[in-house]
């Protein structure tokens, strides 16, 4: 089986001929006229009518991958059927011409021939267009694609440069399983995804560099057997990697869990106890980066970056008891206004019950004041009447009044 190519040169598909390439004229049956040969019009000028006709037909054949038109593919010969398409995890084997801003750059030497490549599908070997065109193909297709640098991860001259590729598929076979591979060739898959995860990080695409230092640690790590120094200290630095490209998405406690990964193989490991208490920096956790920091200065003195970032530390330590204190001051000043308002509130209510008794009371009182007046004028009435009949009957009865008993001594 063909190895996956570790190489890091770039380039596209020059204009012409390639092994096995068929020229890149259109159909032949298609219209002879072109932007250069028009037919006159009515008018007396001409017309490039046939010309967009064909430009547009042409147009047609190319498949917008992502529907972005940043990744486009057309077919220029058919392969050999669907299932012949190489899936994620196998090996294709392929042919490869690229250019970048149409001059050739793989091969290196600016030939015509396709070169020879073996890409592990869905692994970024060479580059993200690879991973989503290669599913597309047939066995025994030979294609075009154009794209852009954000799925090219190759350095290229700028971000605008225009990439382009022709590629032959030569056929796909099933790859390595991770448990099953060699100790040398996991190393050798390991730092080309670092390398990557590098090239990455620069373009400032620390997502994607950070997928790539997933899948190398995975490659030094998963169902590994056997380690040497140079394996474990690949896999620090790219548990330190990681956290940098974690630091700057930011995902701050997955890149602690990174940086602890690595202090667990190389607990004095410079990179990481920085990064760590960068990101718990960052998460306020100030105590534990300045214990982070104090460790990384007895180590080594004359680490300026640690020494800025613990200053930092300790002004943030600052205003953050300061904060806590002005927080506290409010909080009881707002404890202290609420007992007053509570209280003032508090003499309102029994001020308005009062009230509202007093007015009960004079309602009462003007109820029955009318009824006690009456009540009174007429027994008041009854009084003299009954005054007026006693004296009126005392006057009929010759003014003395009559005893109520009988003398014993007339019996």
């Amino acid at each position: 089986m063909a190895d996956s190519s570790e190489a890091t040169a770039q380039g596209k598909a020059a204009d012409g001929a390639a092994t096995d390439l068929p020229p890149e004229s259109a159909d032949p049956t298609a219209p002879k006229n072109s932007i250069n040969e028009s037919a006159p019009s009515e008018d007396g000028g001409e017309t490039s009518g046939a010309a967009t006709a064909e430009a547009s037909e042409e147009e047609d054949e190319w498949m917008d991958v992502l529907g972005t038109g940043n990744l486009r593919k057309r077919v220029i010969r058919e392969g050999r059927g669907r299932e012949t398409r190489p899936t994620r995890g196998q090996v294709a084997l392929i042919k490869l011409r690229v250019t970048v801003d149409d001059v050739i750059v793989v091969p290196v030497n600016g030939g015509e021939e396709l070169e020879a490549r073996a890409i592990v599908v869905g692994e970024h070997d060479d580059a993200l267009a690879f991973d989503l065109i290669l599913p597309l193909m047939e066995v025994g297709e030979i294609c075009e694609v154009t794209t852009t640098t954000r799925y090219d991860n190759r350095a290229v001259p700028s971000t605008s440069s225009a990439i382009g590729y022709t590629i032959e598929l030569l056929g796909a076979e099933e790859g390595i399983p991770t448990k099953e591979m060699e100790h040398p060739l996991r190393v050798k898959r390991a730092r080309a995804k670092k390398d990557r995860a590098n090239d990455l990080h620069a373009r400032g695409m620390y997502d994607d560099a950070a997928s790539q230092l997933r899948r190398a640690i995975t490659y030094l790590t998963e169902g590994a057997t056997e380690a040497d120094e140079e394996s474990e200290g690949l896999t620090v630095v790219c548990f330190t990697n990681l956290a940098a490209a974690l630091l700057k998405l930011p995902n701050l406690r997955e890149a602690v869990k990174a940086c602890d990964a690595a202090l667990e193989l190389h607990p004095s490991n410079e990179k990481a106890l920085f990064r760590k208490a960068k990101a718990l920096t960052e998460l306020k956790e100030y105590s534990s980066a300045r214990e982070l920091l104090t460790t990384l200065l007895k180590a080594t003195p004359s680490n300026g970056a640690a020494h800025k970032l613990l200053g930092e530390v300790k002004r943030k330590q600052l205003d953050e008891k300061e904060q806590q204190k002005a927080l506290a001051k409010r909080m009881v000043s707002a404890l202290d206004g609420s007992s007053k308002d509570a209280t003032a509130a508090h003499e309102a209510i029994q001020r308005k019950k009062k009230e509202e008794e007093e007015a009960v009371e004079a309602a009462v009182w003007d109820k029955w004041t009318p009824i006690f007046g009456v009540a009174f004028a007429a027994l008041s009435m009854f009084v003299i009447v009954a005054l007026l009949i006693s004296r009126t009957i005392a006057n009929r009865d010759g003014g003395e009044e009559v005893p109520l008993e009988m003398p014993t001594d007339e019996l």
